[in-house]
Parts: C-alpha cells; sequence; structure tokens
C-alpha cells in the first residue's frame, strides 16, 4: 500500500502534495514501523497538520520534508523528523510529556494526541504566542505552552514521564 492518501488535505498545492506523496512511499518502511507502534492515524498527522503550523506564504512549502522557517532564528522540523521523535518517545495514553522548545506548537499538538497532557516551554516570547495560537485554533486543550527557558526544567508541572 502506498500512502497516496497524504494527497488528500488543504493548503499546498496539489502538485506539492504528490510530490510529498512521492517523499513519503520512499520511505515507508519507516512508516510501516510506526503505524505498527502508534497507529495509523499518528502516521498521518505529521503530514496532515503541518500546514496549520507555519505562515501563510509557506503554504507551498507545507508538504515538503524539509525545516521551515518560523521566524526568530528557529524552524519547524521536517516530517519524517518528527515522526522518528515521537516513535522514540513510545508515548502512552497515559503519559505527562515536558517538550523544550514548543516552536509553531506543532509537535505539541501531534504528541496530545497520543498522551494526557504536555507542557511545552518556549523561551522566545512570540513563538509562545504563535505556538499558543495554533493549538487554540485548532481547540486542543491538553497542551500547556509556557514562555520560559526549558534549559532549565519546568518543576512547576513536574513530574514528567518523558
Amino acid at each position: 500500500m502506498g500512502f497516496s492518501y497524504f494527497c488528500r488535505g488543504g493548503g499546498g498545492g496539489f502538485c506539492a502534495r504528490r510530490r510529498f506523496a512521492k517523499k513519503i512511499n520512499q520511505v515507508f518502511p519507516l512508516c510501516r514501523n510506526f503505524q505498527r507502534s502508534c497507529g495509523y492515524d499518528v502516521v498521518i498527522l505529521p503530514f496532515y497538520w503541518r500546514e496549520r503550523f507555519i505562515h501563510e506564504h509557506q503554504m507551498t512549502e507545507a508538504y515538503e520534508d524539509y525545516p521551515l522557517p518560523i521566524g526568530h532564528g528557529q524552524t519547524i522540523s521536517q516530517p519524517t523528523t518528527v515522526m522518528i521523535m515521537v516513535q522514540a518517545m513510545e508515548l502512552k495514553k497515559t503519559d505527562k510529556v515536558l517538550e523544550v522548545g514548543s516552536g509553531s506548537g506543532w509537535c505539541a499538538a501531534i504528541m496530545s494526541k497520543l498522551c494526557k497532557e504536555v507542557v511545552t516551554t518556549e523561551i522566545v516570547p512570540e513563538l509562545a504566542e504563535f505556538a499558543e495560537k495554533n493549538i487554540a485554533k485548532l481547540k486542543i486543550k491538553n497542551v500547556k505552552i509556557i514562555n520560559w527557558d526549558g534549559s532549565k526544567g519546568y518543576e512547576i508541572d513536574a513530574p514528567y514521564n518523558k
């Protein structure tokens, strides 16, 4: 089975989605392993939602498998990188996760579908605000974004499972 399913969705344009689906077919063994450990819907999330966490002028690049700038010298990760990271975490529905570096909120949104709660810190105030707006637009309730230097940890909401 190929991943032509990724051609569906808004933003980015048909050609970009088709090129991206082709790339996903190339990494299909990786996707299949991810699917086994997390479930099919999760395989879709890293690719489908990215368009909602980037700037409007980047929509034609939403389906490309490379990082995109989100401002302040930061980027939103490429989808395959996020897929590998989330898989490696082996999240459970009961987990509480501390993420350092919210960025646009995209990875936190993905993890929110797999665990009980995500607490994510972002040192850049403008990015923390950007992430909060993105999470709010999707009405995600189990993500807490804190404007804080996460390199110091965040003990207020501890303990965390991951």
